[in-house]
């Protein structure tokens, strides 16, 4: 929500929009001198990563020329029919459609620096706002599992216009790791 949220062009990875189980890896297909190449700079590209720093390590990084790695990541495209990813790829349509049907994130004027603030909120929630006029549109994400009273949401001033999923807010209390959209 928050990266449809923002008045930036969103750029999505592949399956991205259902939260696709596949891993999203780095394959190529070069002739043999360029393909080795490319699979020992991978091996050293990870070298600087702490979970890669033991002598074993290069096995475990994903060779860009196997076939294997290729097959992994291809798409299951029948997951966007199972519940937990219809669900997502739900959410993606509504928050594209209020990017182009909302009074506020449709409007060019919303997107100008000074119209977009973001600031981080007690409790690991952060806030980001759009406002055109008098209009504003403002985005709560709680990054924690736990939920978190935020005390802008309380009240009857608020319009819930989007959530993360059904129970994201209640009494003010945004649930753990969730999202919502209000108008205020």
């Amino acid at each position: 929500m928050l990266l449809l949220f923002l008045p930036q062009t969103p750029m999505l990875f592949m399956g991205q929009e259902w939260a696709a189980t596949s891993p999203f890896l780095y394959f190529t297909d070069h002739g043999s001198d360029l393909g080795e190449r490319v699979s020992k700079g991978r091996r050293e590209e990870f070298e600087h990563f702490t979970d890669f720093a033991d002598d074993d390590a290069g096995a475990r990084v994903p060779d860009p020329q196997a076939a294997d790695t290729f097959a992994r990541s291809k798409l299951a495209w029948d997951e966007r029919e199972r519940p937990e990813h219809a669900r997502i790829v739900g959410l993606y349509a509504k928050m594209l459609a209020l990017r182009t049907g909302d009074a506020v994130l449709s409007n060019a004027a919303s997107a100008h620096r000074r119209a977009t603030s973001v600031t981080p909120l007690e409790g690991g929630v952060l806030e980001a706002r759009r406002s055109d006029g008098d209009q504003t549109r403002t985005l709560y994400v709680n990054f924690t599992k736990a939920p978190v009273p935020v005390a802008a949401l309380a009240g009857d001033a608020v319009t819930l216009i989007c959530a993360s999923r059904e129970g994201a807010l209640n009494d003010g209390i945004l649930a753990g790791e969730s999202a919502v959209l209000v108008a205020m």
